[in-house]
C-alpha cells in the first residue's frame, strides 16, 4: 500500500459482490485485504498486457486462485486502469472488458 496516495479512489463494477467506490488508502487497503483473504494463499497474477498513456496505465492481468472455503480453482482475467500522481497511485478502476479499460486510459 506504500505506492498508493492517501486520497486514492478505487472503483469496482457495481455488479460485483463488493462493487462500488472506495475512497482513501485505508478503505482501498481493506478492499484488497478482503479480496486476498477470500482465496487460499491469495490470487496469483500474470500480467498479459500493459499500456501506458500519460498518467494512466491500462493493465490486463490473468488470475488463478483457489477459494479458501470451497477449494474451487478460479481463473479470471482482470482489466484495470491505474492513474498516477507524483509517483503514487491515485485512482484504480476495474473494467469488465479490455476494450473499456483501453478507452478509459485513452489508448
Amino acid at each position: 500500500m506504500e505506492t498508493y496516495a492517501e486520497d486514492v479512489e478505487l472503483v469496482a463494477p457495481e455488479e460485483w459482490l463488493n462493487g462500488g467506490t472506495y475512497a482513501g488508502k485505508e478503505a482501498v487497503g481493506r478492499f484488497f485485504g478482503d479480496w486476498y483473504r477470500t482465496f487460499d494463499g491469495g490470487p496469483h497474477f500474470e500480467l498479459r498486457e500493459l499500456r501506458e498513456v500519460g498518467d494512466a496505465v491500462a493493465v490486463h492481468a490473468h488470475s488463478v486462485a483457489r477459494g479458501g472455503a470451497s477449494g474451487i480453482e478460479l481463473t479470471l482475467d482482470y482489466y484495470y486502469v491505474y492513474r498516477l500522481r507524483d509517483g503514487l497511485i491515485r485512482h484504480v478502476q476495474f473494467f469488465e472488458r479490455w476494450e473499456d479499460a483501453l478507452e478509459e486510459a485513452g489508448a
